[in-house]
């Protein structure tokens, strides 16, 4: 099932079976909202436009023909490491999940407490 707000969009996975229940409670708005990570990047040039936020990942990686590019990077202000490479790719818990899904991994789930 897509489910779409606007500029943000994701994949829920629900069985066929569970299709009128799960669209009642979208109307009913008896859900429960699971929060997420996000990452903000802040960069000398603006590389996201007015959005530099992921809730998967930030990749960046270099644009010419050099061998490596130089990437300072902080970690909430804080100077955490200098990398030479040819890019960087920064994951949130959700995004690094979804990668090992993507290339045929397993997913566990936290358990929930019951209501």
């Amino acid at each position: 099932m897509g489910v779409n707000f606007g500029r943000l969009g994701f994949l829920a996975g629900i069985g066929r079976n569970a299709v009128h229940e799960v669209v009642d409670s979208l109307v009913s708005r008896s859900y429960v909202v699971d929060k997420r990570t996000l990452l903000h990047l802040d960069a000398s040039t603006p590389l996201f436009g007015d959005v530099p936020y992921a809730l998967n990942e930030f990749t960046i990686h270099k644009k010419d023909t050099s061998a490596m590019v130089k990437i300072h990077t902080y970690l909430n202000g804080e100077f955490l490491n200098t990398y030479w490479a040819d890019g960087l790719i920064v994951a949130t818990p959700t995004g690094s999940t979804g990668y090992s899904l993507s290339c045929g991994g397993r997913s566990f789930s936290r358990k929930r407490p019951a209501s």
